[in-house]
């Protein structure tokens, strides 16, 4: 068990390995089920079907800010919304985006500046040492971990 982890960043903490930061449950969780963009691309990631993210929104935004960008909560009109039980009341789950970026129908409309220097941003931190603690694969270009 030993043989997967790694201390790939230099991290004082120690070895570590990646891991999901996805779990089951999206439909007991519904406000954790929402779009997060990635600092390298700008691209919009959700946990995947019937799953939701395992963290808070508070340590998933702290998290994606490590990677030196400001994010969001913003309503992106990706039709991520349901009725709450107890309201009756529609509830619009707001996406943790980069700050500024635009969208329309969930789709990212820009200013392209933001990702270029949000990218720019997360380049540096991820060539230093340590990597903050969600993490994108692919060298920055994946999927998040």
């Amino acid at each position: 068990m030993n043989a997967r982890y790694t201390n790939n960043d230099n991290d004082p903490e120690g070895d570590w390995a990646s891991d999901n930061p996805s779990g089951p449950g999206a439909s007991s969780h519904k406000k954790m089920v929402y779009a997060i963009q990635s600092p390298f691309t700008g691209e919009l990631h959700y946990p995947p079907s019937g799953a939701c993210w395992r963290s808070d929104k508070k340590d998933m935004k702290a998290w994606l800010q490590a990677w030196g960008s400001t994010y969001e909560e913003k309503w992106i009109d990706d039709e991520n919304e349901f009725i709450d039980e107890k309201t009756n009341k529609v509830v619009k789950v707001k996406a943790l985006v980069l700050k500024g970026a635009e969208f329309k129908d969930g789709v990212f409309q820009g200013p392209n500046e933001i990702v270029k220097s949000s990218q720019l941003k997360a380049e540096k931190i991820r060539d230093s040492d340590p990597w903050p603690r969600l993490i994108f694969t692919g060298n920055g270009y994946g999927c998040w971990r």
